[in-house]
């Protein structure tokens, strides 16, 4: 036989040891799993009535704490004096549950699921949850801190049906609990056949608690651990955790999540696969030459040769910037090597040469041999893996333009253009491709880390990952240092080579093709349906 005390309170415990309630360290919970309960255990406590009904039905003793307490005195922590003071004493009950005619029982499809849950500084927490589960409709306690405010305004561009609730305290525990009691009664006067979820991922921990106990007894608590890639259940603990499904989230899907949208997706333009595909043999043979004669790779992309820096144009207007026939500078002119890739290059349509000069058949294949072609390359690897493994094209794209999702389009003003992004295990991975021109430059290398990490961090998250794509070897110390410090990796020409094995580890793809998601209620389509970007049409070159 075992006694329970079941309290958060640590006044309640000492008045009990005091009232001469014997029960040891172990046996003092601050919520009873009935599961645990034996026959002929006493519980002590001041439990819900099913709960007591619970107790009793398993042959268990309860006791009732009882006070007759004053108003002023609720809704706070009291000592074993103040406990005393109000008449606090134990009486014993018998409850059982009898069946209620004279009310409905709401059938299945009558019933709402009411996801709660509290904002904090990251959204993916509140996201994933919602669309994994059968909620329908999400209720979102909100603090006054800015980056609260800041999370309830994006999940409201991303969930059909949220309600904010805010000024939501942050803290004492018992004005939390009223918080959340007040939310409580709110919720089933709007909704009286809802079925509760709370989601105790976001708020601080006082909040969470808080939450937890106030509607913990009347519905399921839910933990999101996305470092984890689970779902884990606190509350019936008698559940097992349930995987995020690794396909969860999609390219706009996960930047509808962080507050921003697509402007233009280069790669969901009509040909530019094709196009890619026609030139990819040039991409090769580029990169082999990088690996080769990093040297001759150098001089094409403009670095020991300027002359093929000036069709690129890539931040600017590409008319103004695109000249068709560029000649060298009179001491430069194409060795070996080069001329091997000139002449691909030329047999490809690109271009044509002679030793005075290049002409590109077009801006795009100006963009294409100054540069473009990496990015191009890295877009086709993910494509073929993703299409090996049975992966939707949603979960990747090349030249992702992006802007906050309340900012009116203007794409001079678009946040940045991000090379190449895969989103896999609700995790975004960016990918900044650059040529040996730009990786050359100290001063722009140090920017570019830093930008890289921040837009990172920014678009993806915390659990966002940075390469840096380049196909010549990077040598200025300081940038190498800061790509540590940000944990950015740097792939090179070999890596290039085996980009989409890289990618293939950092999805943790395995041989076989990934299970696909199962028994989740809510489809992804179905939750982002109000926000999801209309994609623009990527520009023909």
């Amino acid at each position: 036989m075992k006694t329970w005390f079941v309290s958060r309170h640590p006044g309640a415990v000492f008045w009990a040891r005091d009232a001469g309630v014997k029960v040891n360290d172990s046996g003092i919970v601050g919520d009873l799993d009935v599961q645990n309960v034996s026959p002929g255990d006493v519980v002590v406590g001041t439990l819900p009535m099913n709960l007591a009904a619970d107790v009793l039905a398993k042959g268990a003793k309860y006791l009732h704490l009882a006070l007759n307490l004053p108003a002023d005195a609720r809704g706070r922590d009291l000592t074993a004096d103040e406990m005393r003071t109000f008449g606090a004493r134990l009486e014993e009950y018998e409850i059982r549950r009898i069946s209620s005619p004279h009310l409905a029982e709401p059938s299945p499809g009558e019933t709402t699921n009411v996801m709660v849950c509290i904002a904090s500084g990251q959204t993916l927490q509140n996201v994933l949850p919602f669309v994994l589960t059968s909620a329908t409709k999400l209720y979102i306690a909100v603090s006054d801190a800015p980056e609260s405010r800041r999370s309830a305004e994006k999940l409201r561009m991303v969930v059909p049906d949220v309600v904010i609730v805010a000024g939501a305290p942050a803290a004492p525990l018992a004005a939390v609990e009223r918080f959340a009691s007040e939310l409580y009664a709110r919720i089933r006067a709007e909704l009286p056949k809802s079925h509760i979820i709370l989601n105790a991922t976001g708020g601080t921990k006082l909040m969470s608690a808080g939450f937890v106990n106030v509607l913990g007894p009347v519905g399921e608590v839910i933990y999101c651990d996305t470092e984890n890639d689970r779902l884990e259940y606190l509350q019936p603990s008698s559940l097992r955790p349930v995987a995020l499904p690794a396909d969860l989230l999609e390219v706009e899907s996960l930047l509808a999540a962080q507050g921003l949208k697509a402007t233009t997706i280069q790669s969901r333009a009509a040909g530019w696969k094709g196009r890619a595909e026609g030139r990819r043999h040039v991409a090769k043979s580029l990169i082999e030459l990088a690996v080769a004669n990093p040297g001759a790779l150098g001089w094409i992309n403009g670095n020991s040769n300027p002359a093929f820096s000036a069709p690129r144009g890539y931040k600017g207007d590409r008319d103004r910037f695109f000249e068709p026939t560029v000649r060298f500078p009179k001491d430069s002119k194409p060795f070996a090597a080069v001329k091997r890739a000139l002449n691909e290059m030329a047999d490809a349509g690109l271009l044509s040469w002679t030793d005075e000069a290049v002409t590109y058949t077009s801006r795009d294949a100006a963009v294409f041999v100054g540069g473009g072609w990496i990015e191009e390359w890295v877009g086709l690897e993910v494509a073929d893996l993703c299409k090996r493994k049975g992966i939707s094209d949603g979960h990747w794209a090349v030249g992702v333009k992006v802007l906050p999702v309340d900012a009116a389009f203007d794409e001079k003003k678009s946040l940045n253009e991000l090379d190449l992004v895969v989103v896999w295990r609700n995790r975004l991975l960016v990918v900044e491709c650059k040529t040996s021109r730009a990786v050359d430059n100290n001063s722009e290398n140090q920017t570019m880390v830093n930008k890289l990490e921040a837009i990172g961090h920014y678009v993806g998250g915390p659990f966002s990952t940075k390469w840096l794509a380049t196909a010549v070897p990077i040598h200025d110390q300081l940038a190498l240092q800061r790509c540590n410090q940000f944990n950015v990796r740097i792939v090179d020409a070999k890596g290039l080579k085996k980009f989409a094995s890289l990618v293939a580890e950092w999805m943790q793809l395995v041989d076989d093709k990934p299970a696909k998601r199962e028994g989740a209620a809510g489809s992804l389509a179905d939750a982002f349906a109000a926000a999801k970007p209309k994609t623009k049409a990527g520009k023909k070159h």
